[in-house]
């Protein structure tokens, strides 16, 4: 089988998430580590940004951003979320062809992890779509420019059994309707932007005050099915500067 994506069930899952607001309901529950995100983020988009998957949430343009153009597949979390006088790109940024040194800073907001559908999804395609989105990004990145990253990472010894349950949770999520995910580890990220010629660092998100003992659902598909936050995966905001 291929591993091509599927576009359509990635759309019509999203576009069914913004339009029964499952999404913000999920938000809300992370709000203080948004915000935290955001104010990184918010810092290191300089210049011309390009923010893939929507932007982040909280976002705020800086004194220092001169322009943001927002690539999502889904026309309805564009509308909603891609901020006045951004430039809104419809479609899978796999696909894109901006020019070489065109932005400033690229960032994936929260998106990696669902870049791993496609038909006859492996662990190893799903590690090679992080790998070709950093490739492409490092590509589009000017010399001295930055890729940014939001995700969340979960410990090393949970990543093999994550590998090993793909055709498993693949089957499950699609018969809930909702598309792969794949999370990876703080030192996969790493990797991956170190073999795209960037200089990496990693920024932990610990936020005061934050519940860690509250519960929040596996996957965007089952707000029957919860873990403590204590045990889900912990979010960084991860940064590779390309060389001046």
């Amino acid at each position: 089988m291929s591993s091509k994506p599927d576009p359509k069930l990635l759309v019509d899952f999203f576009d069914d998430q913004q339009a029964s607001a499952k999404y913000d309901v999920l938000k809300a529950r992370t709000e203080l580590i948004d915000r935290k995100a955001a104010k990184l983020l918010n810092a290191a988009a300089r210049g011309d940004v390009l923010s893939i998957g929507g932007v982040w949430d909280y976002f705020e343009k800086g004194p220092d951003q001169k322009s943001l153009t927002v690539v999502d597949m889904s026309e309805k979390m564009l509308d909603a979320y891609a901020p006045q006088g951004s430039k809104k790109i419809q479609g899978d940024f796999y696909a894109c062809d901006f020019a070489p040194g065109q932005f400033d800073a690229v960032v994936f907001p929260l998106i990696l992890h669902h870049v791993a559908e496609g038909e006859g999804s492996t662990w190893a395609f799903c590690k090679s779509r992080i790998r070709d989105a950093f490739s492409l990004a490092s590509r589009w990145v000017k010399p001295g420019g930055e890729i940014l990253v939001m995700e969340y990472c979960p410990h090393p010894a949970w990543i093999p059994i994550q590998g090993a349950l793909v055709p498993a949770t693949k089957r499950f999520l699609r018969a809930l309707g909702q598309p792969l995910v794949a999370m990876h580890s703080r030192d996969f990220y790493l990797d991956e932007l170190r073999h795209a010629s960037l200089s990496p660092r990693a920024i932990a998100l610990e936020t005061d005050g934050f519940t860690w003992r509250s519960w929040y659902p596996l996957f965007m598909a089952t707000p029957w099915l919860k873990v403590p936050f204590a045990v889900f995966p912990k979010p960084y905001v991860f940064v590779g500067a390309r060389p001046s």
